[in-house]
């Protein structure tokens, strides 16, 4: 998102208080403002996002996200989708867009179709002004996002932000799963979330 998206990530109309379990705020002043947190950052712990190799990060991570929806899928079959074989390559925006749209079958053998919806893509010209916005209603609902940085992709799972009473909102922090072994669930540095390439929601149903 670089620093011409920072209006983007900090200037949006953020969720309100819906009543939902997974957004929690609580007034932080008597004018209005609120302070926010929304994410599945328990849920996720379940889920592995460890990378086998890398450059697999993308592969890990949507790995991670079809197995938070109940459907697992070996990383080495997601890069031979996409590759045609199995090779220790990264992959742009549009390579992890087409690797979650399209039919897929369980390694146990339960067929599914995933969706992917991209919110922001600096190299090939994607953004939204309401990304940020969109991402923490995804958290939300209970929906973790792809999120990519540095030439890096993580599973967004968790956001903290101020909502003022005009609706406005900065983010705070954004917290992930970050599969390069050894790191797992950590906060974003200022310096990642500003300079965000990438970030899409997901579904996926049988």
């Amino acid at each position: 998102m670089m620093v011409a998206a920072a209006a983007a990530l900090t200037g949006p109309v953020l969720p309100s208080r819906p009543a939902q379990a997974a957004l929690h705020c609580v007034r932080a002043d008597p004018y209005g403002t609120e302070y926010c947190q929304a994410g599945i950052d328990n849920r996720m712990r379940s889920v592995s996002a460890s990378q086998w190799n890398s450059q697999w990060c993308w592969a890990a991570c949507i790995s991670a996200v079809f197995a938070f929806h109940g459907f697992v899928v070996d990383q080495r079959r997601i890069v031979e989708a996409t590759y045609g074989r199995i090779v220790n390559l990264p992959a742009h925006g549009p390579a992890i867009a087409a690797a979650t749209s399209r039919d897929w079958t369980t390694d146990d053998g339960r067929r599914f179709r995933a969706y992917c919806d991209v919110l922001w893509d600096s190299q090939f010209h994607v953004g939204r002004p309401s990304a940020a916005a969109e991402a923490a209603q995804e958290l939300a609902q209970d929906q973790p996002l792809i999120i990519g940085t540095g030439g890096h992709a993580m599973v967004l799972t968790a956001m903290s932000y101020v909502r003022y009473p005009n609706g406005a909102g900065e983010p705070k922090e954004a917290v992930v799963r970050d599969p390069w072994p050894g790191r797992g669930r950590r906060s974003l540095s200022a310096q990642e979330w500003y300079g965000t390439s990438f970030l899409a929601r997901f579904r996926a149903v049988t």
